[in-house]
């Protein structure tokens, strides 16, 4: 009880004083407070009441039970209760609201808000995986009995140590499916919605900021500053024939537009074939191409010569347009140009600056901090984040549980051990043994948690997408860097878990084992 006291009061202090850092700017509403405090409170009490409910129970069938004539146990008709229906309900009505999520996504509109039903989606999946993981493995170990390995006794032993425990070995496993799928989901989702976000937006402004300029700086007759030689670009814009029409520098364009979105294998090999003279017409990188898209361009230029498709291209988005290089152009093809923009990989703030002291008029520009509302898309890398993190202590408690498991059976383990070596058993074979145990037990945790956290995570991050009318679709990030990292800390934990069970048997005596 003193830890739970201790914690609730020390996490809700901790919470109030440190709202300031991980919470929005602004003074919280006292309101809001006293509500957050009570909710706090109640947890806390509600905690310190199931803890007392835990010891009276335990207490009665110690102390009572045996005095009085027993009529049968009702409270374990609670573990036949398939509580993972609850939580499969729960999750079902989550994805109908997320199935739908960004349905009424529009250029021009304010972009969805976030239905806190379909953030719990995810989240009750993983758990309804979990319960229904550990009553698998409940009656399997209850059927374990069944298990006749003799001729490879390492096996046998490791199968009746995990039947000789079943319920913390379910406790384990539950709590470390859990977390390893709450980390599954928490870290795809999360960072899936701030790569989208840091995509679309760069897709969206075409670099990291686009300033529209006057012809001068489009002609060439007004030099690009020098802060902004290195990271900028100039393209030009035309219109006319149902499609975008952008007119690059090849040599520039690289620089300081976001090439790094565009999925093409060799962007600059493009910019270049595009920039070499063709008989048959003008040289074009074709995208989002559609029936209805033609070959005639705007302003007399010749008929479009198709070089390479793209689906997505910067400030073209998926959009029917054409790329054109200006090199392709004559002066008095580019004079007729109507727009023109910079592209820079600059901050907005200094490229303004630069533009303005070279005597650039600046009517429009836009920056990807401030292209695209951004709440949407950090409410759910936030919400995700937070699970992310709820994931990471389940799987700090799912190793200290494990370790401690070990512990607990140390003299019962240690006894065995000495039995068996003394029966003639390897040392070598009953570390085996161990390691089985706890790897089949580990292993299980990491593939389901694994497996369920990322497939959720993969039908989560594009239903997630609050812009949908902006490319790319939002997508699920490599998960090879944390399926890694998971095999090694669970490589390590299963090890070190080995080490301390052979430990004991090592270090034991067996008189002193049996007298005790």
């Amino acid at each position: 009880g003193l830890p739970i006291l201790l914690g609730g009061a020390l996490g809700a202090a901790a919470a109030r004083l440190l709202l300031g850092v991980y919470g929005p700017p602004g003074v919280p509403d006292p309101e809001a407070e006293l509500r957050a405090g009570v909710v706090a409170a109640g947890v806390l009490v509600l905690s310190l009441a199931l803890l007392a409910l835990v010891v009276a129970v335990r207490a009665h069938r110690e102390f009572e039970l045996g005095r009085i004539r027993r009529e049968g146990n009702r409270m374990r008709l609670l573990g036949y209760f398939p509580w993972e229906l609850a939580t499969a309900g729960m999750a079902w009505l989550g994805w109908t609201r997320l199935a739908h999520y960004s349905t009424g996504s529009r250029l021009g509109n304010p972009l969805p808000q976030v239905d806190p039903l379909a953030l719990t989606y995810p989240v009750f999946v993983v758990l309804t995986v979990g319960l229904l993981t550990a009553r698998l493995a409940w009656l399997a170990l209850h059927a374990s009995h069944r298990a006749r390995f003799w001729s490879r006794p390492a096996l046998q032993l490791a199968i009746r140590r995990l039947a000789g425990a079943r319920a913390p070995v379910t406790g384990v496993l539950v709590i470390g499916t859990l977390a390893i799928g709450t980390l599954a989901t928490g870290i795809g989702i999360a960072n899936g919605q701030e790569a989208a976000l840091d995509t679309k937006s760069s897709i969206f402004v075409g670099g990291n900021a686009r300033l529209d300029t006057d012809s001068p700086i489009g002609m060439g007759t007004v030099a690009m500053p020098a802060a902004l030689a290195q990271n900028s670009t100039v393209v030009g814009e035309l219109t006319g024939t149902g499609g975008v029409v952008l007119v690059v520098d090849p040599a520039t364009f690289t620089k300081g537009a976001a090439a790094g979105d565009v999925p093409a294998g060799d962007l600059d090999g493009l910019l270049r074939q595009i920039s070499q003279p063709n008989p048959n017409g003008t040289p074009v990188i074709r995208v989002g191409h559609t029936a209805k898209q033609t070959t005639q361009l705007p302003d007399g230029l010749r008929d479009a010569v198709t070089v390479a498709d793209l689906p997505v291209f910067p400030m073209i988005g998926t959009s029917p347009g054409y790329v054109v290089s200006r090199t392709a152009l004559d002066h008095g093809q580019l004079d007729r140009i109507p727009k023109w923009s910079v592209l820079t990989g600059a901050p907005m703030a200094d490229a303004t600056a630069a533009l303005r002291a070279a005597g650039v008029f600046i009517p429009n520009r836009i920056s990807r901090e401030s292209a695209l509302d951004s709440l949407p898309f950090f409410v759910v890398s936030w919400t995700f984040s937070f699970v992310a993190l709820l994931g990471a202590v389940l799987g700090v408690v799912a190793i200290l549980a494990l370790l401690v498991a070990v512990e607990v059976r140390r003299r019962q383990n240690a006894l065995a051990g000495a039995l068996v070596l003394r029966m003639g058993m390897r040392p070598r074979t009953l570390l085996a043994s161990h390691l089985m145990e706890l790897g089949a037990l580990s292993g299980l945790a990491i593939v389901v948690g694994v497996v369920c956290g990322v497939s959720v995570a993969g039908l989560s991050v594009p239903r997630f997408d609050p812009a949908t009318f902006l490319a790319p679709r939002s997508e699920l990030p490599d998960p090879l860097p944390f399926v890694l990292t998971v095999l090694v800390v669970g490589v390590l934990v299963v090890a070190m878990a080995g080490w301390i069970a052979v430990r004991s048997v090592r270090t034991a005596r067996t008189a002193e084992l049996i007298r005790a």
